[in-house]
Order: structure tokens, then sequence, then C-alpha cells
């Protein structure tokens, strides 16, 4: 059931539809020609951010409620409050940590991303040019680059 559809599609490139989609235009009598595919399962990326706001500690238990209600893939907490240290030695259960910014003079601030232990991703942390370094108080940020094919 290949056809090519008129004014809508001016490139003449195939659509695809569900059979949901397809039972739909049938009862509506349409005549176009349509390329029909089984609905290809989509990965929904799930990112959660959250301003923790003087410091991680203590707030713990709430966050990981949040995470085991809402399941993402990535987490970004931003300032945490933490010394480098410390926040290697933090445990988010489910999580890895793979980037992050520490203050080093001053309190609070900071920025960390975490992945999901279940994500299975390659990915790279970005370094930045010796004009943008990260700087306390200027530039408090951290980044990565998810490589996929999805």
């Amino acid at each position: 059931q290949t056809h090519k559809l008129g004014p809508k599609n001016p490139q003449n490139s195939p659509v695809k539809l569900t059979q949901n989609q397809l039972g739909l235009l049938n009862r509506q009598n349409l005549t176009e020609k349509l390329v029909i595919s089984k609905p290809r399962e989509n990965y929904v990326l799930k990112i959660f951010h959250l301003n923790i706001q003087r410091g991680l500690q203590g707030k713990l238990d709430k966050l990981h409620v949040e995470l085991n209600r809402i399941t993402p893939d990535i987490l970004i907490l931003s300032e945490h409050g933490l010394r480098q240290e410390d926040l290697q030695h933090t445990n988010i259960q489910g999580y890895n940590l793979c980037s992050n910014f520490c203050r080093t003079t001053r309190m609070w601030g900071g920025i960390a991303i975490y992945l999901a232990d279940t994500l299975n991703i390659d990915l790279e942390e970005i370094k930045f040019s010796d004009q943008y370094l990260p700087t306390e108080l200027l530039f408090e940020t951290t980044a990565i680059k998810i490589k996929t094919n999805i």
C-alpha cells in the first residue's frame, strides 16, 4: 500500500502512519496512498533539574522520593553546596556522577550532572576553553555531550 501524496506533501516523500491513523483515514474515505509501518517504540529521555538551594545535605531523602517517582535518566543539581571530595562520596542511589563543578573558596553554589545506572549511552565531558573556564560566582557550569543513535 504505497502511494504518493498530493499537494500536502510537495517533496513526495513517504508518510508513515500507524494502524489507528490508517483506520481513521479509511473512515474518512481518503484516496491518497500511504506507507504503513508499525509504530516504532521511541525512547523518551527524561531530564530532571533541581536547584537545591543552600546545599544537598539534609535533602537527600526528599530527593530520593522524587527520583523514585519521576525516574529521570539525567539528574542535574545546582547549588549543591558540596566540596569536590564530599560530592564524590555523596551516594544518590541509582545514579552515577559524571560531571560537576564545585566551589573551592565560597560556600554553596556548584552544579552536578548524574546519569541513571540503567542508561546505556556514550558520553563525553565537555572541556571549556581557557577563555571560558568555569569560575566561582561568574561562570559556574559543567556540560556533557551524549552520543546516541536514537
